[in-house]
């Protein structure tokens, strides 16, 4: 089964599976391979990862299925290439294993790493936040850091995911979190952000109170880069516009501030 290239093969060898009975299949949907992978997290689309799902014989089988980790700590949600494989892994914890649901939308690799912060596309990324909702650990996902200290925020792929992260936060609280939070450079969301990121921010920000928008558009990284130094034309203005929003002392620190180089 971790060999089969096709959806046909995969279908062929759990029907054997299923001949030989539960004991058999329920071995070859767990078993892994060198790296630690299962057919599971092999899956390469979501027909196979549907097809691989159905087929566990039993709960057991399959809760373990859906929390199993290879050798670099992925799972098979982490590992999902799409949207719609996503949501069938959400899907079958949501209805069957809340707990366990929980448990892998939480779950780090060894670098530290989650669905979340690995989501590569809005679908994936809406998908994940309505689970987490679910789950009760919405705050925890939204926040969590990677060993680099990159959070869902700082490697968000467009301005429109960074969108949805941030409307997604259940409180100020969280929200203020997200927006201040530094990966080990010392760099926020708004200071690797593009012209789109930077507006965003700025807006979300404003949610929170002029002390929150200060603090975010004043920090600077672990070479004392800002945002402000790091901006194009039009990301100059906004952030210059936002320091007027704060007060003469916010806008004077930014126009002040140096790097080390």
């Amino acid at each position: 089964l971790l060999q089969a290239k096709t959806t046909e093969q995969i279908g062929t060898l759990i029907k054997s599976g299923q001949f030989c009975g539960p004991e058999t299949l329920s071995k070859m949907l767990t078993q892994q391979n060198h790296f630690g992978d299962t057919a599971l997290m092999l899956s390469q689309n979501p027909e196979q990862t549907q097809l691989i799902l159905k087929a566990a014989p039993n709960n057991k089988t399959l809760e373990k299925m859906l929390s199993q980790q290879n050798h670099f700590g992925d799972t098979a949600l982490i590992l999902s290439q799409t949207p719609e494989q996503t949501q069938a892994l959400i899907d079958v914890g949501k209805f069957r294993y809340p707990k366990t649901l929980s448990k892998i939308l939480t779950q780090k690799n060894i670098d530290g790493e989650t669905a979340l912060i690995l989501s590569q596309t809005q679908e994936q990324t809406q998908a994940l936040i309505k689970a987490g909702k679910e789950c009760g650990v919405l705050e925890k996902i939204l926040t969590q850091q990677d060993k680099y200290g990159n959070s869902p925020l700082l490697q968000a792929k467009t301005a429109e995911q960074l969108r949805i992260l941030v409307n997604a936060a259940p409180d100020e609280k969280t929200l203020k979190t997200m927006l201040i939070q530094q990966d080990k450079n010392g760099n926020t969301a708004l200071i690797s952000a593009d012209k789109d990121k930077t507006k965003a921010l700025i807006k979300a920000a404003k949610l929170c109170g002029i002390e929150t928008l200060s603090k975010m558009i004043t920090q600077q990284n672990n070479r004392n880069f800002s945002a402000l130094m790091m901006a194009n034309n039009e990301q100059t203005q906004n952030l210059v516009t936002a320091g007027k929003t704060c007060g003469i002392e916010t806008l004077s620190k930014m126009l002040t501030q140096q790097s080390k180089g």
